[in-house]
């Protein structure tokens, strides 16, 4: 029940980016089995490094419950370019999917 679950939205640390690399992965196979639809490619974009860049910017974000990391996301104001050329909700879909609890994490 998620009223006895505590939620915390904090700062990415360095312990996080396994997690976060798992969440990248996570999305990826969903991406491919077409369960979501995002555009991203695996290898390309999101990796490790995508995250390991972030957290050194200080823009990396963790959503975490009970002590794990079930989210993760980027906060800042670099525009990367493929989104200039992008149908409007792309970034919508792309936050939602990322802030999401990715599909093997999820426990009834």
């Amino acid at each position: 029940m998620i009223s006895s679950d505590r939620i915390v939205f904090r700062k990415a640390v360095a312990t996080d980016i396994g997690a976060v690399e798992n969440i990248y992965k996570e999305l990826h196979r969903a991406e491919e089995s077409g369960i979501i639809s995002i555009g991203w490619k695996r290898s390309i974009y999101p990796v490790r490094s995508t995250a390991e860049e972030a957290l050194i910017r200080d823009d990396l974000f963790a959503l975490e419950c009970n002590g794990n990391v079930l989210g993760a996301g980027m906060i800042n104001k670099i525009q990367v370019d493929v989104y200039l050329k992008a149908p409007g909700n792309m970034m919508q879909r792309m936050i939602r999917s990322v802030f999401s609890i990715p599909l093997s994490f999820h426990q009834e």
